[in-house]
């Protein structure tokens, strides 16, 4: 819904802070489901990165009064990701699903449920790990421009 008005609109705020609460509930209900306490903790790092990341992007976007998605001083990485909508879809569906597919693993007790979450994650990870890889690109250009 927030993609039929104009980038400059102020619901654009509203958009990042729903991505970030569904992101931060999932990871939040994969850290109570996991017995391993180096899935536990690299879930916690991708939640703090992708918080932190973001606000730090919106804390630039703000203080240049340019948006987000139209930084032309931002990095390569970062501007790719912004302006090439196939690629920013991938990455952030993959990330939303290699969640999704981790819960599956971690709750089911069907064989054929495991089984798809493992097709997911192969397809998925790829995708989850790029955009973990943008969002250190997008925290480091936004401190370097703050």
């Amino acid at each position: 819904m927030i993609f039929l008005f104009s980038p400059n609109v102020n619901l654009g705020m509203l958009d990042m802070v729903t991505d970030r609460t569904s992101t931060a509930g999932l990871i939040a209900v994969l850290t109570t489901k996991t017995t391993n306490q180096h899935l536990h903790i690299t879930l916690v790092l991708l939640l703090v990165l992708d918080i932190s990341s973001h606000w730090a992007q919106m804390v630039f976007a703000n203080t240049s009064k340019v948006h987000h998605k139209e930084m032309e001083g931002t990095l390569f990485l970062v501007r790719l990701f912004y302006s090439n909508y196939p690629f920013f879809g991938y990455l952030c569906v993959g990330a939303e699903f290699t969640y999704v597919a981790l819960y599956m693993l971690l709750v089911s007790k069907d064989e054929f449920l495991k089984s798809v979450a493992t097709a997911l994650l192969y397809v998925c990870v790829p995708a989850c790990a790029m955009k973990q890889i943008v969002n250190v690109a997008q925290l480091t250009g936004a401190c370097w421009g703050v």
